[in-house]
């Protein structure tokens, strides 16, 4: 669980450089695949032969107040 939170926390430095609403994100010791769903992104982690699925809110989308 503690490397995936850390490879969540990487991705989500880069995420906002991401253009895609959806795909995959590799990494040395697996692969990250995430969709946007508005307000919050979806993120998968998958490390050897286990996935931990966090939901982040979406930092980047627009705010109409």
């Amino acid at each position: 669980m503690y490397e995936a939170r850390i490879a969540k926390e990487l991705f989500l430095a880069d995420y906002p450089n991401l253009k895609e609403k959806e795909g995959s994100w590799f990494f040395n010791k697996g692969e990250i695949t995430y969709q946007n769903e508005g307000k919050e992104v979806k993120i998968t982690v998958k490390i050897k032969n286990k996935k931990y699925h966090f939901y982040e809110k979406n930092s980047t989308s627009i705010s109409s107040e």
